[in-house]
């Protein structure tokens, strides 16, 4: 993987997930994270409840001038909306032609994004998947990934589940 800045879409769910296992900061530092509009009003949504997940959403607000937030119409995006995709999701597949990934967390509806983003030539995966990437670029060591996505997978209620077991896979 290139030492330079890699532009990556990121969806609200993949934003938390770094938020709970305390690497967004590394992850803004090392990739140009781009949203959509429709991701941020997510994030702002998330954030007014007082759980871990509205927590987690409050610190990616705090950061959010670190992050890239686009604009996109939803006539670019209505195409990739489904039953298991919503508009963030699918913003995110309309701004991924200015990326090299797209990184999401909706294990769902990743089945429904993937043929879209490899007919656009882009990377689509998990939150597992960028800090596999943060590993690689010598960021993480392997058993501090697997800490990070220990403690995301615990508080995203993951213990157990395919998302869970695919991000353990990768990590190694």
């Amino acid at each position: 993987m290139p030492e330079s800045l890699r532009k990556v879409v990121i969806d609200s769910s993949a934003l938390i997930s770094l938020a709970h296992g305390e690497v967004l900061s590394l992850a803004v530092q090392e990739f140009q994270l781009i949203i959509s509009k429709q991701v941020l009003a997510e994030l702002e949504a998330t954030a007014k409840f007082n759980d871990l997940d509205g927590h987690a959403a409050q610190h990616v607000l705090a950061h959010r001038e670190l992050l890239t937030i686009s604009d996109v119409s939803e006539i670019d995006f209505q195409e990739y909306m489904g039953r298991k995709v919503h508009a963030g999701e699918a913003s995110c597949v309309a701004l991924a032609r200015q990326a090299e990934a797209l990184i999401c967390d909706d294990f769902d509806a990743l089945p429904y994004l993937e043929p879209h983003s490899h007919k656009l030539g882009i990377v689509v995966g998990l939150c597992s998947m960028l800090i596999q990437a943060l590993v690689i670029r010598g960021k993480l060591t392997k058993d501090e990934a697997r800490a990070v996505f220990e403690r995301i997978a615990e508080k995203r209620g993951w213990l157990g589940r395919p998302l869970y077991e695919y991000g353990r896979k990768l990590l190694g």
